[in-house]
């Protein structure tokens, strides 16, 4: 039998066993299943990078339990096994929420619910952009809902001023804006969140297995080291809790970390305040959450943009702007404008994957609709097009700017030119005068009686003075009988130049 090629692939992503074979098989449909992302080697990141953190909640009859588990990964396949090994009514079922991956988890979470191999990959690739590998017809094909999402961090001092920064733990990309030289000191980064729902081989009960992205615990440049730690507090406090106040104001709020504590959180507190079953109420929160990250990073750009253009309104003066300056902060606008787009597409491929129109929204809402995510979604989605719409408008004010930058500076040189070319014609001038002198003072130094003090000195002077005033004349004929533009010299011009000259009281 021929060679295939993808003898030895796709092993990487789960642990030795009948899920890694049906990984190895999948790559004859999905050739991104044969081997780990080039940008992972590339940039050092091991696999498995991270230990994973898995919590379960059971849901009965009566809705979620209060208590969370934290299940060991090594402990994993028993845990299901318990539970998928008791009996259950068909409303009941059991909640795993899962912050970041390794092979052994991959293959037990894959086995047990007859996961995709590609619902893992995606969750483990973190390029930026994007970039499109399937049809959108096949995005649910897989029977999982991700969603991409932001997050903002502070970052600490030390990794300002620097575009390549990753986190160490991942290899995700932590974006970073700059306006008029000064590095933000928040950074962007991508977040993915996958949802799967999988009934039960008995047909009674269900599981939902949620995949996110751990938080940004350290981050570094290009190169392995150093990596500097970032802080756990949401930047600015974080996004505002979407429960209303009534229902919330008697608990401390969503600690705002990642998704897998914010989730816990809501399950734990408010899961009794939602009418549907229990993935309904998980859905619903996970969408709530991602659209709440959403709303504090079109915040904050937002801001980023209004501090750009306050610095251009109202001027009178115009001259404080250096060309150099200018340009850089024209990069900075085509990078921040290339941003917004990409943000908006990725919220646009969250709609899709959700079901949700590119319409208006319809804000004529009452006070029980704090459920609605299809107007979250819609709002975003008008709002980050009008900001892609102000970038626009940004980068060709940057341009009229850099214009009038670039025209002041270009006025300057050459009033500059003109000075130093009216300097050179003074020196030119001076020598003519000198020439002469010095031709006639060689002249007579050859005779005794024309050298100062004798009888004949009188005759430097009678010879070197009008030969002076001859090459000055001669001077000024050739240089005001050129036209002006400076190709051929005519006599008509010099009449015409003198004339005008005399009428006008100076020769110039």
């Amino acid at each position: 039998m021929p060679s295939t090629g993808y003898e030895g692939h796709g092993t990487w992503l789960a642990s030795k066993g009948a899920y890694q074979d049906r990984s190895r098989a999948s790559c004859y449909s999905d050739p991104r299943l044969k081997y780990r992302e080039n940008n992972a080697t590339l940039h050092q990141i091991p696999w498995p990078n991270r230990s994973p953190r898995i919590k379960a909640m059971k849901y009965a009859n009566d809705g979620f339990a209060k208590t969370v588990a934290d299940i060991h990964p090594t402990k994993l396949d028993g845990f299901i096994r318990e539970c998928r090994g008791q009996q259950h009514s068909e409303a009941e079922g059991s909640l795993y929420i899962i912050e970041s991956l390794d092979p052994d988890v991959i293959a037990t979470l894959g086995h047990h619910f007859d996961i995709d191999p590609t619902v893992f990959m995606e969750q483990n690739t973190f390029r930026s952009g994007t970039r499109v590998s399937i049809l959108p017809s096949l995005q649910r094909a897989t029977g999982c809902l991700r969603l991409t999402y932001t997050e903002l961090l502070a970052l600490p001092p030390q990794a300002l001023n620097n575009f390549h920064l990753l986190c160490s733990d991942s290899g995700r990309h932590i974006r970073v804006s700059r306006s008029y030289g000064q590095f933000s000191r928040v950074g962007m980064v991508l977040c993915k969140c996958s949802v799967l729902t999988r009934k039960r081989p008995s047909g009674n009960g269900w599981d939902c297995i949620v995949l996110c992205d751990p938080r940004v615990r350290t981050i570094r440049g290009e190169e392995p080291l150093p990596t500097f730690d970032v802080g756990s507090d949401p930047v600015d406090g974080g996004y505002v809790d979407f429960v209303p106040n009534g229902e919330s104001h008697l608990s401390p709020g969503p600690p705002r970390t990642n998704m897998m504590d914010d989730l816990c959180f809501y399950m734990q507190n408010h899961s009794d305040l939602l009418p549907g079953q229990g993935p309904e109420a998980i859905l619903l929160f996970v969408k709530k959450i991602i659209a709440s990250h959403y709303l504090v990073l079109l915040n904050h750009l937002d801001l980023h943009a209004g501090n750009v253009t306050r610095r251009m309104e109202r001027h009178s003066d115009l001259s404080d702007f250096d060309v150099l300056d200018v340009e850089s902060q024209w990069s900075d606008a085509q990078a921040y404008r290339r941003r917004v787009h990409l943000f908006c597409e990725i919220l646009e491929s969250d709609m899709i994957q959700m079901g949700i129109p590119f319409e208006t929204p319809n804000l004529n809402l009452n006070e029980s609709d704090w459920m609605e995510t299809i107007v979250d979604f819609q709002y975003l989605h008008m709002r980050f097009r009008q900001l892609a719409s102000l970038t626009e408008t940004l980068g060709e004010a940057l341009n009229g700017l850099a214009s009038v930058a670039g025209n002041r500076q270009a006025l300057q040189t050459a009033h500059r030119s003109v000075k130093e070319a009216r300097s050179a014609k003074a020196l030119t001038f001076v020598g003519l005068a000198f020439i002469p002198l010095a031709y006639t003072a060689s002249l007579f130094s050859m005779a005794d009686p024309y050298g100062p003090g004798n009888e004949r000195f009188w005759v430097y002077f009678a010879i070197s003075l009008p030969l002076v005033v001859f090459v000055i004349l001669a001077y000024y004929t050739l240089d005001l009988g050129y036209k002006p533009d400076n190709t051929n010299w005519s006599m008509n011009t010099l009449i015409v130049t003198v004339t005008s000259a005399w009428k006008g009281g100076r020769l110039s």
